[in-house]
C-alpha cells in the first residue's frame, strides 16, 4: 500500500512532496536488496511516477484527461520574468558572450549551463537567489546569443579561458573583492 498517494485536490492530482517521494524511493531500494525484489521495485516505480505527476493503468479516466491537460499548457516565458539584465560582454581575441544578470548586491553565483543549452537553463535558481547574491548565467561557446571566431573549439583550456575572461570583464575591474561561487551543470 502506498504510504503517501497523491492527493486530488479540486479534481487535480497533486503528488506527494519530492522529499517524501525520494525517502521512499530510497526504502524501496533498501528492501529490494533484502526482500521480494520483484515487488519492490515494482513500488519505486510507483514512487517514482508520483514524484513525477505520472499516472498508472489503474488510475482513473478523469485522472488520465486532468494529467494529459495539465501537461499541455506549458508555456514558454521571456527571459525578462526572471532575469534583471541581458548583456554582450566583448572579450578581446574570444567573442562576445551574452550573458543573465540577475541580483545587485552579494557574492556572485556564476552559473554555466550544460551541453546544448544556454544561460537561461539557471532561470528558476535565478528567481530564487537574485534577492541575495548576484546571479550570473553565460551562453557559453557555440551556445545561445555568443558568437566567437572559432565556435567549434570546446577544449578544456578554451571554455576555462572563456569563462575567466568574461568574469574579469564583469568583474576584474573592480576595486573591491568579488567573492564568486562557481555553478555548473554538465560541461
Amino acid at each position: 500500500m502506498d504510504e503517501n498517494p497523491p492527493k486530488s485536490i479540486g479534481g487535480v492530482i497533486k503528488p506527494p512532496g519530492l522529499k517524501t517521494a525520494q525517502h521512499n524511493i530510497r526504502k524501496r531500494a533498501l528492501m529490494a536488496s533484502t526482500l521480494n525484489a520483484h515487488s519492490a521495485f515494482e513500488q519505486i516505480a510507483e514512487d517514482v511516477r508520483a514524484c513525477t505527476g505520472e499516472l498508472s493503468l489503474e488510475d482513473s479516466a478523469e485522472q488520465h484527461q486532468a494529467a494529459r491537460s495539465s501537461r499541455h499548457s506549458i508555456e514558454q516565458h521571456s527571459w525578462r520574468e526572471y532575469w534583471d539584465s541581458k548583456q554582450q560582454v566583448d572579450v578581446a581575441g574570444r567573442g562576445s558572450f551574452n550573458v543573465y544578470q540577475a541580483g545587485s548586491a552579494g557574492a556572485v553565483v556564476l552559473c554555466l549551463h550544460g551541453g546544448g543549452y544556454t544561460g537561461l537553463t539557471w532561470s528558476l535558481v535565478a528567481q530564487h537567489l537574485k534577492d541575495r547574491y548576484r546571479v550570473v548565467a553565460p551562453d557559453l561557446r557555440c551556445h545561445g546569443e555568443t558568437t566567437t571566431a572559432d565556435d567549434l573549439d570546446f577544449s578544456t583550456e578554451t571554455m576555462m579561458r572563456d569563462i575567466v575572461e568574461v568574469w574579469k570583464a564583469m568583474f576584474g575591474g573592480s576595486s573591491e573583492r568579488v567573492p564568486t561561487l562557481l555553478v555548473g551543470h554538465s560541461m
